[in-house]
């Protein structure tokens, strides 16, 4: 079960109003395989769409699992290639040798989902669907914090190979919606910091990318194509990736917070290859995917704890 505690709520009833107090903030469709969780219902809140999965009798024919979106206000500051993108390449999930799920899953992969007041946690298996003998089991895992001030998510790979060398390579696309079409108008990263950085030109939204491995990633970009159809136009967005070569396990772990210039940016660190501390300048929030103690806050297990 979830280890799930507050020491402290930094938001004020007050200031949601009863329509929003009244809707949920996170939802399983579990046929679907599918988790959605978001700050709130206004319009500048942030929304997470979380898929593991696929209809079993529609079908959703793409190598997709383990798929998010994230997206804030207007903006989709992780987005979706939709019906132009099929393969894993095209979404935002991790390549293993450079290659994406060999396998489509028509049935909901969501294997855990525990919603709480300030944040969500959920897991997806999906590590067969590589069809490759040498990955032996991959859960992808999330958190997203529900604060309509500053919510983030927080993402775990959990990867397991055969013991051999191998190239982990983590995937996020840049596209904007455009309408019921999809763009990389006006989204662009930042690769000269730490941390790569998306922009939304358009919109003025921007997320941090903080990736943490079992070794510093190598942090590239490259320029997407993806097609509506055989006769439409070809549509461009940039894209990051993240490679790590090792013979353990990558620990992929990201922190993924959309905001706006001049929001308050909190100090993040891995403080087990699993758990994040994330120090903000009004409360410390401990997140974990197994047991973790850092600074006074500890899990037993899977939890999210602020002080």
């Amino acid at each position: 079960m979830l280890n799930y505690i507050i020491l402290w709520h930094a938001l004020a009833p007050e200031a949601m109003t009863p329509e929003q107090v009244d809707k949920p903030l996170s939802a399983r469709f579990s046929r679907r395989g599918m988790v959605l969780a978001r700050s709130g219902w206004g319009p500048d809140d942030c929304l997470l769409s979380f898929i593991c999965g696929g209809d079993p009798e529609y079908g959703h024919r793409q190598y997709d699992a383990g798929h998010f979106s994230l997206y804030r206000g207007q903006s989709a500051l992780a987005g979706d290639s939709g019906y132009g993108g099929k393969n894993t390449e095209d979404h935002n999930g991790v390549l293993f040798d450079g290659k994406g799920q060999q396998l489509k899953c028509a049935e909901g992969r969501i294997t855990a989902y525990e919603p709480g007041e300030l944040a969500t946690y959920a897991c997806g298996n999906l590590g067969d669907l590589y069809n490759n003998a040498a990955l032996k089991s991959y859960n992808r895992h999330i958190f997203f914090c529900h604060d309509r001030q500053r919510p983030y998510m927080v993402v775990y790979d959990e990867l397991q190979a055969d013991g051999a060398e191998h190239t982990y390579t983590w995937v996020m696309q840049g596209i904007n919606a455009t309408g019921f079409m999809i763009s990389g108008e006006g989204m662009r990263f930042e690769l000269s910091g730490e941390y790569p950085v998306i922009f939304d030109d358009n919109s003025g939204w921007q997320m941090s990318v903080m990736l943490f491995a079992s070794q510093p990633p190598s942090f590239t970009q490259d320029i997407n194509e993806t097609k509506w159809s055989a006769t439409a136009s070809i549509i461009e967005h940039p894209r990051l990736r993240g490679d790590v070569t090792t013979s353990a396990s990558p620990g992929f772990l990201a922190f993924l917070y959309p905001r706006r210039e001049g929001d308050p940016v909190p100090t993040v660190t891995r403080v087990a290859p699993h758990a994040l501390r994330i120090n903000w300048p009004d409360c410390t929030d401990l997140v974990a995917f197994a047991p973790a103690e850092t600074d006074g806050l500890r899990t037993e297990g899977v939890g999210f704890v602020r002080r």
